[in-house]
């Protein structure tokens, strides 16, 4: 976690002192990415902190007892039948399928798409969706979570493959951007082992603003849908990604001046020395 602060705080050797010392600790990354995702294989040596829930635990906070996960119900296919519930909530967009590399084994364990492989013995359908995907990451299957209160499956707040990333970006806006590319096969490697795990050839040769966005995107599809990446815009992309996806849509009255609120005048005249956001 420590990591992650320097990360934001923009201390990169810090940040990278703090990558290694988790490498010292043993964590390495799982053999295959959907085992971070698997009921049967929590608390991996992936895993660095995960939230704990139980199966069996009746309806959790909503009758003061122990607490399952609701994941699988809330972003299930609805209608499909797949999970128990399946209300169909945080859909992929086509946006998002688009960015996968091909060949990108991570594809298949966190998107349901048409001709995907099966769930659970079943097959998809884009109509279950208003985009035509759904999440697939934290699915499980009625064979395991028969209820809405008895998903035992844990969410992942911080994995190994999270801090190799840190680590690369770290290294890159140290101007250290050949190390941020080491191949796989070497023990350093921090951007490429993630990488290989997913079935990608090795990144090389990029200068540092290409490697930004290369890590930038790495992120986004290796911890899709884990509660990174609005943190990971507002540290890289300082929120002008935002601002593309808007104009993208027809929004073009949004500039940089919408990233900041104004400063309300009351605060101002009771502190003169605050000034007021650009463009205000």
């Amino acid at each position: 976690m420590l990591a992650k602060v320097y990360l934001t705080l923009g201390n990169w050797q810090k940040t990278i002192d703090y990558c290694d010392e988790v490498k010292n600790l043993g964590y390495a990354l799982s053999q295959n990415y959907g085992d971070n995702f698997d009921p049967t294989k929590e608390n991996g040596v992936e895993s660095l902190f995960e939230v704990q829930y139980v199966k069996d635990a009746g309806y959790g906070f909503w009758d003061n007892e122990n607490q399952s996960s609701w994941l699988s119900t809330f972003t299930g296919p609805r209608g499909a039948n797949m999970v128990e519930g399946g209300w169909g909530w945080n859909q992929p967009t086509q946006e998002f399928v688009n960015a996968y590399e091909a060949g990108d084994l991570r594809k298949d364990v966190t998107v349901l798409y048409e001709g995907c492989p099966k769930f659970d013995n079943m097959d998809y359908k884009k109509s279950y969706s208003y985009t035509g995907y759904n999440l697939r990451k934290f699915l499980v299957a009625k064979s395991v979570a028969n209820a809405y209160d008895n998903n035992p499956l844990n969410f992942p707040v911080l994995r190994y493959a999270d801090v190799l990333l840190m680590k690369a970006e770290a290294l890159n806006e140290l101007g250290k951007t050949t190390d941020a590319q080491l191949p796989a096969s070497n023990d350093n490697a921090t951007l490429n082992k993630v990488r290989a795990r997913a079935g990608l050839g090795n990144v090389s040769g990029l200068n540092q603003s290409d490697l930004r966005m290369k890590i930038l995107h790495e992120r986004r599809m290796e911890l899709a849908f884990e509660g990174q990446r609005w943190f990971d815009l507002i540290r890289v992309n300082d929120g002008q990604y935002g601002i593309d996806f808007l104009h993208s849509i027809g929004k073009t009255n949004m500039t940089t001046k919408h990233l900041l609120f104004p400063v309300p005048q009351k605060e101002r005249d009771a502190n003169p020395n605050l000034s007021q956001n650009t463009d205000y």
